[in-house]
């Protein structure tokens, strides 16, 4: 399986780093790449890509475009495949040729993670990867299911709210849910 990271500059990018201890980590032997795409080259690379590739992550100038732009289909669609989505940030400082500049990830990252019941993590250091990966693994590995049947199945999107009673304790759990009995469909 392959995935990698894009941008244009692209040298600077800390994430095959990253993404290859975690891959390590869970035991998958996955490919991660650094990939230098410019802005015009970055749809076509996208749209071509096969069967083989699980993922692409984004860096400059490509990472603040896509997500404000795709933000709210990619929060739809897990709301609809009940997905939750961990992230994983980790700020970056590089000389970008004239300048020191410091990048994090995108905050609409967090927001994602929160709204889907996942968990966002913005790391300083790389060595706060591994600590970090088994903190996810654990907390997947301890999850469990809280059920209820919507009174109406209206296709529309609802608030949810998971409280508890014991005080210091904070639920992760997905911010709305989509009452309807039929799978979503793709518009082609």
């Amino acid at each position: 399986m392959r995935c990698a990271v894009l941008g244009d500059p692209i040298s600077h990018s800390l994430s095959p780093t990253l993404h290859r201890a975690g891959y390590a980590a869970v035991g998958l032997d996955w490919q991660y790449d650094a990939i230098r795409v410019t802005t015009e080259e970055f749809p076509a690379f996208v749209l071509g890509r096969g069967p083989e590739w699980r993922g692409l992550s984004l860096t400059m100038p490509h990472k603040r475009n896509a997500m404000a732009f795709t933000h709210g289909r990619v929060t739809d669609r897990a709301r609809l495949e009940e997905v939750m989505v961990y992230s994983i940030g980790l700020e970056n400082e590089y000389f970008n040729g004239s300048q020191r500049v410091r990048s994090s990830p995108d905050r609409n990252l967090r927001k994602l993670s929160e709204e889907t019941g996942g968990g966002f993590f913005l790391l300083k250091k790389k060595d706060e990867l591994g600590p970090t990966f088994t903190r996810v693994a654990q907390e997947l590995h301890s999850q469990y299911v809280l059920g209820f049947s919507p009174e109406v199945l209206d296709g529309k999107v609802h608030k949810l709210e998971v409280r508890l009673k014991r005080p210091g304790l904070t639920p992760r759990a997905r911010k709305s849910y989509v009452a309807g009995s039929a799978a979503p469909t793709t518009q082609k």
